[in-house]
Formats: C-alpha cells, sequence, structure tokens
C-alpha cells in the first residue's frame, strides 16, 4: 500500500480490494452453505447484494484499463496489462452470470440453482482472489516504480472521471 497519501490512485484501487475481497469471503461462505444442503431461498438476498457489488466494481476495472495500463503500456510494460484485461474480460462474463442466475432463480429447481452458484463461486472466488494478488504485489508497485509522479495527478483526475464504486471508501476519495 501506497500509504503516504490515501487519495493517490494506487490506495484507491488497493482499498477497493478490499471491499472486493470481504465479497468474495461472503460468496464463498454462501456455496459453503449451500454444497451443506442450505435451501437457495435462505441464501438468495445475500446472493443477490453479493452479486450486485461484484458487478458495481467494474468502475474499478476501468479506472484501471483506461488510465493505469495505458501508462504502463506507454513505458513498453505490456504483458501484465495485457493479461489484467484478459482476466478482467472472464471475471466479467462470470460475474454476469451471476447476477443473472440469482435473478433468474425462481425459474430453475434448488437443485440445479444450488449448481450453478457453487460452480460459478468456485471460478469467480479463487481467480478473483488470485488476480487481486497479482495487481497489488506485482502490478501496483511497478506502477509505483515506473510512472513518474507529477503523472498521478492526472491519472487520479481520469479516476474522477470515470467514476467510483458505490463502495469506495469515502476516506480515500479526499
Amino acid at each position: 500500500m501506497t500509504g503516504a497519501n490515501p487519495s493517490q490512485p494506487i490506495t484507491i484501487l488497493e482499498e477497493e480490494h478490499k471491499v472486493i475481497l470481504s465479497n468474495l469471503g461472503r460468496l464463498e461462505e454462501v456455496a459453503k452453505r449451500l454444497q451443506s444442503s442450505a435451501r437457495p431461498g435462505t441464501v438468495l438476498d445475500e446472493l443477490r447484494t453479493i452479486s450486485q457489488s461484484l458487478l458495481d466494481a467494474e468502475s474499478h476495472h476501468k479506472r484501471e484499463e483506461d488510465a493505469l495500463f495505458p501508462r504502463l503500456e506507454e513505458r513498453g510494460i505490456r504483458g501484465p496489462p495485457s493479461m489484467m484485461r484478459l482476466e478482467h474480460n472472464e471475471l466479467r462474463k462470470r460475474k454476469k452470470a451471476l447476477k443473472d442466475l440469482v435473478e433468474g432463480a425462481s425459474s430453475l429447481d434448488e437443485a440445479d440453482f444450488s449448481r450453478q452458484v457453487i460452480g460459478l463461486a468456485d471460478f469467480i472466488v479463487p481467480t478473483l482472489r488470485n488476480h487481486i494478488f497479482k495487481e497489488d504485489d506485482v502490478l501496483y508497485p511497478m506502477a509505483l516504480q515506473t510512472i513518474p509522479n507529477d503523472e498521478w495527478s492526472r491519472i487520479r483526475s481520469e479516476f474522477d472521471k470515470i467514476g467510483y464504486c458505490s463502495f469506495t471508501p469515502k476516506h480515500v476519495l479526499g
């Protein structure tokens, strides 16, 4: 974590990651309950909230893709941003599928619904956790070392134009 400036773009992204990771923990817990024969109706509201929050992370990904990654690519760092974009695209599909599944729960029998939620959770949870680890421990430190200090205010301005997640901690928006 950057620590010095709470409104620095990397700090904002890292703080959002904490919320996303919390939602992944909740999704993992719901999937475990479904595996242990919990009735889908008992977790539907929670799944609705989780799936919406995961989709609400879209502005987080857009800020990375449209403001941060291009700065790295301008400096010859192309592989990591390219890989992160591919992962974003795959995760978008699965998060949307989870949301659609939850919205259409009434048209499925309980066993099929549970099986599909568990399958999506089994992909989303470890994939997104690993993705966040790579960003926090590799990509973001690389960005802090590579992008000149005078460019971060422009990146922050672009972040502001793109917008933030409903769960972005207010203390980092300054």
